[in-house]
């Protein structure tokens, strides 16, 4: 009879509290649920142990997207919500407007006219939000990437021309969401709920 042992260790999250962050996709301030990140050893899938810590990950409420947490940037991080996001800052990040001063004001003319921008200003940007997502075709998430990738686009109210510019600097690239995604299908995806559908609109 042969015996197999299934075993090894597993990241697992734990709730540490919540802060206020800057979210490169909601292009605000907003509330942050911060968990601490442990590698645990498993067997047969159950955790053994407490682990060691590997590090720190942030949600934002809003949009939902994950990322890196370095707790050190903020005073605290709260162990409850608040009804008011500027309760949160001044507990957890009271100096947030003043270190992200430059990207509030750049979100601010973005929201009073996204043509507004200058063309490195909208390049930037623009490259921003495709990064985000090329980070999730990497791991084989296209789907949570593309989500992502509209929510930061829309705000931009991007050309034709320019989604197709970012895609191929990531064809070149040879990167799998310049494989996987087509500048019609992004189009679609940004302006379905303000054009009525036409598969032909789009040249690729």
């Amino acid at each position: 009879m042969i015996l197999l042992l299934f075993w090894g260790k597993v990241p697992i999250s734990n709730p540490l509290g919540y802060v206020a962050d800057f979210c490169r996709i909601c292009r605000k301030v907003m509330p942050f649920t911060v968990d601490r990140v442990r590698m645990v050893p498993h067997f047969w899938f159950i955790p053994v142990g407490k682990g060691e810590i590997c590090g720190h990950r942030q949600r934002c409420h809003g949009c939902r997207a994950e990322s890196e947490c370095f707790p050190q940037t903020f005073s605290t991080v709260a162990t409850a919500t608040f009804e008011s996001v500027d309760v949160l800052i001044s507990r957890t990040f009271p100096a947030i407007r003043e270190v992200h001063a430059k990207r509030l004001a750049l979100e601010d003319r973005l929201v009073r006219d996204s043509d507004a921008l200058t063309p490195e200003e909208r390049q930037t940007l623009l490259m921003e939000s495709f990064e985000l997502g090329a980070a999730h075709y990497r791991l084989a998430s296209g789907v949570e990437g593309l989500r992502l990738m509209v929510l930061a686009l829309r705000p931009l109210n991007p050309r034709e021309d320019e989604i197709r510019a970012c895609l191929q600097i990531y064809r070149r690239r040879r990167e799998r969401i310049g494989a996987r995604l087509r500048t019609a299908d992004l189009m679609e995806l940004l302006y379905a709920d303000r054009r009525p559908r036409d598969p032909d609109r789009f040249d690729y």
